[in-house]
């Protein structure tokens, strides 16, 4: 489905995504925006943070492994400081053994794109 044909709730829908690999950040870009969201990139969690903070967004896609401030510490900060926004945590690494009540979906990659946008919603 490309932008003009998603569905009417998703089209403007602001998602930052974090992640340190470029490719895999570019490639988020474009399936999502191809999907109707407008989409920031971020290669650091505390960039983003400020972003998040100085900004509306409706969604985060985080990587779990970055440098500096992992990827679960920045969802859990943007969930207590801004609930509206809805995070998803894309990883290969299994989440750790805290996650267990989390309310936070926790997606391994390589990741189906549609579980991925199902996720944001």
């Amino acid at each position: 489905m490309t932008a003009r044909g998603a569905p009417p709730d998703r089209l403007g829908r602001r998602v930052a995504v974090v992640d340190d690999d470029p490719r895999t950040l570019r490639t988020m870009q474009l399936l999502l925006r191809e999907e109707g969201y407008s989409v920031e990139v971020f290669s650091d969690a505390t960039t983003a943070l400020e972003a998040l903070r100085a900004e509306h967004f409706d969604a985060l896609v985080t990587d779990h492994v970055l440098p500096g401030l992992q990827g679960l510490a920045l969802a859990r900060i943007v969930r207590r400081e801004m609930p509206h926004v809805r995070c998803v945590i894309v990883s290969g690494h299994d989440p750790p053994k805290s996650f267990a009540d989390e309310e936070i979906p926790w997606l391994i990659k390589p990741v189906s794109f549609d579980a991925l946008v199902a996720a944001i919603g």
